[in-house]
């Protein structure tokens, strides 16, 4: 695979008229190379909802130098607007690290996408579960985030993500440094900025 092989089971794109008031729903997505669900550019009001995205082949990107698929794709040049992911079951089943390894991403955003929410979603089995590395940061509350073996979130940027409500994988909350309620015992980690 090279980083021409990307593919897309599901793609709303549009960069001069983005696509508008988009329902993706009851969709298995299974076995899809790269992007399970992918929403770029001008796309806006899209509902992601009621959906399985599981077993994502990952796509060798030797222009990222990375081995990696995702789930659900947020981003691409000219920030997505009003992106609401709920009730899905997101597992690309990759846990590696991404350069020796496939790794996995459960929802990724790049770029300025804005009015991003993510809500009662089971995101598991994933390296990270949600991976934020754009310039905004999303609502995320009412989910189920278990089971990634690096992050259950990892937040790139300096702004804070409110992610209270969520379960981890532990009553005691995921695992942060900053968190030392029975430490040992806690769920997912989360990065800094969490």
């Amino acid at each position: 695979d090279t980083s021409a092989d990307c593919t897309y089971g599901i793609l709303a794109w549009g960069t001069d008229y983005g696509p508008a008031y988009i329902t993706i729903q009851n969709n298995l997505v299974q076995y899809v190379e790269e992007y399970g669900i992918s929403i770029n550019d001008l796309s806006s009001n899209v509902t992601i909802n009621d959906n399985d995205i599981k077993d994502i082949t990952a796509a060798n990107r030797t222009d990222l130098g990375q081995i990696m698929g995702v789930g659900i794709g947020i981003g691409g040049s000219d920030n997505p607007a009003a992106v609401s992911i709920t009730n899905n079951l997101i597992e690309t089943n990759l846990i590696g690290d991404g350069t020796t390894t496939a790794a996995g991403v459960g929802i990724g955003m790049s770029a300025a996408p804005t009015n991003v929410n993510i809500t009662g979603n089971r995101i598991s089995n994933n390296t990270e579960g949600i991976s934020v590395q754009s310039t905004t940061v999303p609502v995320v509350s009412s989910n189920s985030i278990t089971g990634n073996t690096a992050y259950g979130i990892h937040n790139y940027l300096a702004t804070p993500i409110d992610a209270t409500g969520n379960y981890w994988g532990s009553a005691n909350g995921p695992e942060h440094d900053s968190n030392t309620y029975n430490v040992g015992s806690q769920g997912d980690a989360v990065s800094d900025n969490v």
